[in-house]
């Protein structure tokens, strides 16, 4: 028994040892304490962990759990000496150095020999870390959340403000706004907690201040490098201007980090702790994430506001647009109609203003746009609205507009503010304005009929020699009003997207195969009949119109034809006509080459048709223009071959690659012979120039079979297909390719 003993002895003595050895060796913290909760043991680890030694704790109580828990640990003590077996607890715990920590622990009752309970023993680890990473990224979450459940940046950023406060133990945050005209900043919303001197320190962030210069300064850190940047302890950093109030309020620590939209900075997020606190590089993480996250609703609010803005509103001018114009005229004509007050609209046209866009461009015309915009502001009330409708086109609505004469001493006010020169470029420019005036209920108690007369009066202003203002009168002559009618309908037909394209097929003569299509444009209005182009294009031209309206054709033209091919159809070269305004525009070889870039359309595969009177205007500046095109690879192509100059010696020196014949010489082949020969003619001096001949206006056999015979290479006319819709042409060139007849040239 005694050698038992002895060696059981041994052997607990052996255990105990390892059982040091394995408390000490701990990566986790152990430590005993007896039943009156005074410590009795205390590992390398505890020290670590807590930052005492156990020299300094042994025999007295547990030093790092803060005041405010310690009836909670009481407790946790209590429990297990009344039995409890095991009890897991997560928290915060103090350290030496003032700090804190959250630690994961498992306690448990400390027995004797005999089984009785005489203390408790734990084993802590440190979980600071990941329960910051948890924090963190709840707060991140959280801020996510609500984002997506917010209206505005104002309703959401005070909720932001509180949740990264309470996440990140601070006092005090707000959102900061960078004035950048004034260079000042200011507090947009603030969240702290409650207590006087938060309140001081608060009014005194509030204000708008100029930052300093210099790099130094929390928020023009944070400006500069536009990154998060932290102050360990304001009040002991000279560069932080608000260190007294900072002291005052008891607030050490603080960090900022910006609002970023891309490389923008929207604004700035500012915290302050009562503790100073050390660079976190993983809350720089999350402040970056967040700091993204709202700049993006921030960016996509402005973005929305701005689409609203745009709506209602001219971008350049920041005039109310056409429908906010029409929201405000039809609600004046209820109250007009209501009260049994007459009203007046002004439609105002700028005279000339082509020439400054054309000699200066359109930056300068932008200008010009901005300045009268201003200047008929400064012509009216408060509660008259002045709108600009598009190019430079505005309109006026005077509402409670009693007698005439007041209604024309504005237009004559707007007509000598207009007239004031207007310095561009070191030059000055003179504007004139022709205005059209229409009364309600004198002339129209409708929208569409007030607004249409006053159009219409416009125009008669600009017929009366321009800078002169017009009331609509129903005594216009007829065919006045007719034509006054159509070139307002005419101006207005792009902007209501009422052309349309109708395509007439080319066929190659010798191989009775499709090539190509000729693009011609039709008028569309709602509810009328198809406006064919004799009726439109010569008031196009003579208005100016035809500009706009041939580059909305070669735009959709170009387009067609790249939808053609992605369609699957072989490749068809599309012919154009340019007008002889276009030809003479300063701009065509940049709307050219800019249509060609945005339609992705292959210049191979556009054709450009210009008439002899075109080119033979100004023969010299034509050769230069029709080389640069044909340098970009389009095809060239002389219209109406045989009505104008016909001569040999200039046709030779423009760069073309086929010639048109007349649908005059076509008509009556073959039993004219004048016809015949001039056709035959130019058939023979085009090859001689190596051009191809196309005729159009082919509507017989006869005629086909003359071409047939004498070498001419395409044509085009109702013998084979009238110009059609996309739609209709589309399924022919289908049932054609279907059939295996549909061929292209090559490009």
């Amino acid at each position: 028994m005694t050698e038992n003993l002895r060696n059981s002895e041994e052997a607990l003595r052996i255990s105990n040892q390892q059982l040091q050895m394995l408390v000490q060796s701990s990566p986790l913290a152990i430590y005993t304490r007896d039943r009156n909760g005074l410590l009795t043991s205390w590992n390398p680890a505890a020290e670590r962990l807590y930052g005492w030694t156990a020299a300094e704790v042994l025999g007295k109580p547990l030093p790092s759990v803060p005041g405010e828990q310690r009836e909670e640990s009481d407790e946790l003590r209590r429990r297990l000496l009344a039995g409890e077996t095991l009890i897991k607890f997560q928290g915060r715990r103090l350290r030496s150095d003032g700090g804190h920590i959250f630690i994961d622990a498992s306690l448990g009752p400390l027995r004797d020999a005999a089984g009785a309970v005489i203390g408790i023993i734990a084993v802590a680890a440190d979980i600071t870390e990941q329960k910051r990473a948890e924090r963190q990224q709840a707060m991140e979450h959280g801020v996510t959340r609500l984002l997506a459940e917010a209206e505005s940046i104002e309703q959401v950023m005070p909720e932001i403000i509180r949740t990264m406060c309470e996440s990140l133990g601070c006092a005090y945050g707000a959102r900061r706004v960078w004035n950048e005209r004034e260079q000042k900043i200011g507090s947009a919303e603030i969240w702290s907690e409650p207590g006087a001197e938060i309140g001081r320190f608060l009014e005194a962030s509030r204000e708008p201040r100029a930052l300093p210069q210099t790099s130094g300064g929390l928020l023009r850190r944070v400006l500069t490098s536009g990154e998060p940047t932290w102050i360990a302890d304001v009040t002991e950093d000279p560069s932080f201007r608000r260190g007294a109030e900072a002291r005052q309020a008891g607030l050490r620590g603080a960090f900022a980090f910006p609002i970023r939209f891309g490389s923008e900075v929207l604004g700035i997020m500012e915290f302050f702790s009562r503790e100073s606190r050390p660079p976190d590089q993983m809350l720089v993480q999350s402040t970056r994430s967040i700091g993204s996250q709202i700049g993006q609703f921030m960016a996509r609010g402005q973005a929305e506001e701005r689409v609203r803005h745009l709506a209602h509103f001219d971008e350049l001018t920041g005039l109310p647009n056409r429908a906010l114009f029409n929201q405000r005229l039809n609600h004046a004509l209820a109250r007009a109609r209501r009260a049994e007050q007459p009203l007046a609209v002004l439609f105002i046209d700028l005279d000339r203003f082509k020439n400054v866009n054309d000699t200066l461009g359109h930056e300068a015309g932008d200008r010009v746009l901005k300045e009268v915009a201003q200047r008929l502001r400064g012509c009216l009330r408060e509660v008259d609205t002045v709108s600009r409708l598009g190019g430079d086109e505005f309109v006026v609505l005077i509402e409670t507009a009693s007698r005439p004469a007041d209604v024309a001493e504005v237009a004559q006010k707007i007509l000598t503010a207009l007239a004031r020169p207007v310095a561009l470029e070191g030059q000055e420019f003179h504007l004139t304005a022709s205005i059209g005036i229409s009364t309600c209920p004198g002339d129209s108690a409708d929208l569409q009929g007030i607004m249409k007369n006053a159009d219409i009066a416009m125009y008669r202003a600009k017929e009366q020699g321009k800078n002169n203002f017009q009331f609509y009168s129903a005594q216009i002559n007829v065919h006045t009003l007719e034509r006054v009618a159509l070139e307002s309908d005419l101006r207005h037909a792009l902007e209501r997207d009422e052309f349309v394209l109708h395509y007439q097929p080319k066929i190659d003569i010798a191989s009775n195969r499709v090539v190509g299509v000729e693009a011609l444009v039709r008028w569309q209005q709602s509810g009328k009949p198809l406006i064919p182009p004799m009726q439109f294009i010569p008031l196009a031209e003579e208005s100016g119109l035809i500009v706009p309206i041939g580059e909305w054709v070669l735009r959709h033209a170009c387009l067609q034809n790249r939808a053609w091919q992605d369609q699957g159809l072989p490749g068809l070269r599309i012919a154009v006509n340019l007008s002889a305004r276009q030809f003479t525009h300063a701009n065509l070889l940049q709307d050219v080459a800019r249509v060609l870039r945005e339609s992705r359309l292959d210049p191979a595969w556009l054709e450009l048709e210009i008439t002899e009177g075109m080119v033979m205007h100004d023969p010299a500046r034509a050769v230069q223009l029709l080389r640069e095109l044909k340098a970009m690879g389009i095809h060239l192509s002389l219209d109406d071959f045989g009505t104008g100059y016909s001569s040999l010696s200039y046709l030779k020196r423009f760069p073309l690659d086929s010639v048109k014949i007349d649908r005059s010489f076509i008509q009556d082949l073959p039993r004219d012979g004048d016809d015949a020969g001039i056709t035959q003619a130019i058939i023979a001096m085009a090859h001689s120039l190596r051009l191809a001949v196309v005729a159009e206006g082919v509507e017989t056999a006869e005629q086909l079979d003359f071409l047939r015979s004498n070498g001419c290479d395409e044509m085009q006319g109702y013998h084979f297909s009238r110009p059609l819709p996309e739609d209709q042409l589309r399924c022919m060139l289908l049932d054609i390719r279907a059939a295996g007849v549909l061929a292209a040239k090559s490009a």
